[in-house]
């Protein structure tokens, strides 16, 4: 402590009920307070705007969380078998890595077939993807983003972009994040990334 300041008293904190005199028509002014004292009701109808007010509050904010988390776009570039960029205005263009699957890369054999591949499914047309965290098979087994990437399940109408180049043998499994997700798809002997 610095010479010549004084060190302040510390008072106990006091909550809303503390120190009242004991009357049964007495309600605390915190709200949560009546709640746990269980005159719910009686708080609805004294504050019935208010109650309004927050209720279309939350009837408004929940549709548009669940609206946010889909990224809809235009795939305007394919980089490999698994990563493109989405288009989702003239000046925004984002990357998106599909998650749960492993396509060659540019040093790799078998890269330029799954880049074609993917252009020729997805390239110049609307694609929906779902972050990692809102609702993929990668869900709590990968991160949200990855160099810059926003890692990602996607779809094209109600086809996984994943699932179609699984099926053409042009991306493997990668149990790690899918969880075994994609050994599923119905195709015999899917090749599987163990990295």
């Amino acid at each position: 402590m610095e010479p010549g300041r004084r060190r302040r008293s510390r008072k106990p904190i006091e909550k809303a009920w503390v120190d009242r005199p004991a009357r049964s028509d007495w309600t605390p002014r915190c709200p949560l307070a009546r709640l746990k004292k269980g005159r719910l009701e009686a708080t609805l109808n004294r504050n019935r705007t208010s109650t309004t007010v927050l209720v279309c509050c939350l009837a408004i904010e929940m549709p548009m969380t669940a609206i946010a988390a889909d990224i809809v776009g235009t795939v305007a570039r394919v980089m490999d078998g698994n990563t493109f960029e989405i288009a989702l205005s003239k000046d925004s263009i984002i990357s998106i890595r599909l998650c749960g699957v492993h396509s060659p890369e540019r040093s790799e054999p078998n890269y330029r077939p799954a880049r074609r591949l993917l252009s020729e499914k997805i390239e110049k047309r609307e694609i929906r993807c779902v972050r990692v965290g809102e609702g993929t098979v990668c869900d709590n087994r990968s991160k949200p983003t990855n160099k810059g990437k926003i890692i990602a399940q996607c779809f094209i109408g109600d086809d996984d972009v994943a699932t179609i180049m699984i099926r053409a043998r042009m991306a493997c499994d990668w149990p790690k994040f899918s969880g075994g997700h994609y050994q599923k798809v119905g195709v015999s002997d899917v090749c599987i990334q163990s990295k």
